[in-house]
């Protein structure tokens, strides 16, 4: 869970960046072609990403719950979704 955890954390800090180079192209009108499009691929790619594991987490927290994993530990990553 904590490696999941970790890949959650990254996701999002990959899909944070990339609205945020794509606000600044919108907001600047720059760069334009095929460097624009490679942008707003690169964003939706990161929101693929982050949509996957962010559906994955839930699972692999039951799968723990069902291993017989301590509820005192799955705690911790009921808040993380």
């Amino acid at each position: 869970l904590d490696s999941a955890e970790k890949s959650l954390g990254e996701a999002r800090a990959r899909y944070a960046k990339a609205q945020d180079v794509s606000a600044e192209m919108k907001r600047d009108n720059y760069p334009r072609g095929e460097a624009r499009l490679a942008i707003l691929e690169k964003v939706e790619k990161a929101e693929q990403a982050l949509s996957e594991v962010a559906a994955d987490f839930p699972e692999l927290v039951e799968k723990a719950r069902r291993e017989g994993v301590a509820a005192g530990i799955l705690q911790r990553y009921e808040d993380v979704r």
